[in-house]
C-alpha cells in the first residue's frame, strides 16, 4: 500500500506553493511582455513617434492598452514578492500566502476592467471619433483580466489537505470476482453455458426401469 505525504506536511505545502506561485510569475511576466509587443507594434504600425497621420487614431487604443500592461505588470510584482517571502521561510502558512496572492490578483482584475471602462468613456468625451480605437484598446487589455482569472482558478486553487491512499490493484486469476450462481428452474439446475453438463451413460447399459420389466406373454 502506498501513501502519499498529506499537503498539510510543511515541507510538501512549501514545495507546493512555491511551485504555483512560479508559474503565476512566469503567467504574469508574460503577460506584460505581450500587451507591452502589441502597444509597441501599434505605435511602429501607425509611426506615432514620427507624428504619422495614423497616430490620432493608435494613440487613444494604446493609452486604454497600457492600463493593463500596468496590471500586468503590478500582479508580476505581487507574485515576486510573494515567492521572495515564501523562500525566505518569513510565512507561516503557505497556503494562506497563496490564497492571499490570488485575491491581490482579483482586485488587480476588477482595477483593470474599471480602468478601462473609465479610460473608454473619457475618449468618448474628448474625442468621440476615437471611441472605436479606444474600445480595441480596452478588449486587448482585458485578456490581462481572463489570464489572471486562469492563474487563480488553475494555478493558486487551494489544494486538499488529506494524503490519499492508494491499495493495491489485483488482476489475473488472484482478484475476488463476485460468482453468479446457476439459474434454478423449478427444481432443476440449469448449467452455464461454459460448464460441462452431466456425463452421458455408456451405450449399451440399460436403466434399471428397463431390466425391472418383465416380458410380456
Amino acid at each position: 500500500m502506498t501513501e502519499t505525504p498529506p499537503a498539510s506536511d510543511p515541507d510538501v505545502a512549501t514545495g507546493l506553493a512555491v511551485k504555483a506561485i512560479t508559474r503565476t510569475v512566469v503567467a504574469m511576466a508574460a503577460t506584460a511582455v505581450g500587451i507591452g509587443l502589441v502597444g509597441a507594434g501599434a505605435a511602429s504600425m501607425a509611426q506615432v513617434e514620427n507624428g504619422g497621420a495614423g497616430a490620432d487614431v493608435v494613440v487613444p487604443g494604446i493609452s486604454v492598452l497600457m492600463v493593463g500592461q500596468l496590471v500586468a505588470l503590478v500582479g508580476t510584482a505581487l507574485a515576486v514578492w510573494s515567492l521572495v517571502q515564501l523562500l525566505r521561510r518569513r510565512v507561516s502558512d503557505p497556503a494562506r500566502n497563496v490564497l492571499g496572492l490570488g485575491r491581490a490578483l482579483g482586485l488587480c482584475a476588477r482595477f483593470l476592467l474599471a480602468g478601462c471602462i473609465v479610460g473608454v468613456a473619457v475618449w468618448i468625451v474628448v474625442r468621440p471619433g476615437a471611441t472605436l480605437s479606444a474600445v480595441l484598446g480596452a478588449i486587448v487589455a482585458c485578456q490581462v483580466a481572463f489570464i489572471i482569472g486562469l492563474v487563480r482558478s488553475r494555478l493558486l486553487r487551494p489544494r486538499p489537505a488529506h494524503p490519499t491512499v492508494l491499495g493495491p490493484v489485483t488482476h489475473g486469476p488472484d482478484a475476488h470476482e463476485p460468482h453468479s450462481p446457476e439459474p434454478v428452474v423449478r427444481g432443476l439446475v440449469i448449467p452455464e453455458p461454459n460448464s460441462p453438463g452431466p456425463a452421458a451413460p455408456a451405450s449399451g447399459t440399460s436403466s434399471s426401469a428397463e431390466r425391472s420389466t418383465p416380458p410380456t406373454a
